[in-house]
């Protein structure tokens, strides 16, 4: 398979989305193929896992190079946006009973969360630039502008249904954080 094309697209893609939002929705809401967006979303959890592997063994921990809670780290990463994009997605159609495709949710909620997964891969390989986790607020901007290009019944409400489905998208990925951290502690006394 040639990665080199996905892979440039995925940057193309993200540059435009974060540099000009509201131009990338206008154009872009039919235009990406849900096979995109979910080859964007699994190559962005090929290296948020990888990051997190990496970035573990650069710093070390007080495990030492023990490879096993590496691994289970990086998964329990990769794990957690997929729980959180997923669990958002349903809570977003069925509390705001949302009349949506579920492949317009999918398509809002993964490419809105493209400052996220960016701000996560950096912050996994180098320790210490927490800070930059600040740029993954910039995602919920994205999620408020891009909410009346998918959704007909939200322009008249946009404010409202833009905040519910951040909130929704916060609580699900605090949700799947803490639920998934003590699975890792099970394992490891962390």
């Amino acid at each position: 398979m040639n990665w080199k094309e996905p892979i440039l697209e995925l940057y193309n893609t993200s540059k435009t989305l974060i540099v000009s939002p509201k131009q990338f929705w206008e154009s872009k809401v039919e235009a990406i193929s849900l096979k995109a967006v979910t080859q964007y979303f699994m190559l962005f959890m090929v290296l948020v896992g990888v990051s997190a592997f990496v970035g573990g063994w650069i710093a070390g921990s007080k495990y030492g190079t023990d490879y096993w809670f590496l691994l289970f780290k990086a998964l329990r990463d990769v794990f957690q946006y997929v729980v959180s994009v997923y669990l958002g997605c349903w809570a977003i159609r069925e509390i705001l009973a949302i009349e949506a495709d579920k492949k317009n949710v999918l398509k809002l909620v993964v490419l809105s969360s493209i400052p996220a997964f960016m701000t996560t891969i950096i912050t996994n390989l180098f320790s210490g630039v927490y800070i930059l986790e600040l740029f993954s607020l910039y995602s919920f901007y994205l999620m408020y502008v891009g909410v009346p290009y998918f959704f007909e019944g939200a322009k008249k409400h946009h404010f409202r249904f833009a905040g519910v489905s951040i909130l929704i998208m916060i609580v699900s990925f605090v949700a799947s954080y803490y639920i998934l951290w003590n699975l890792l502690k099970l394992f490891y006394t962390v």
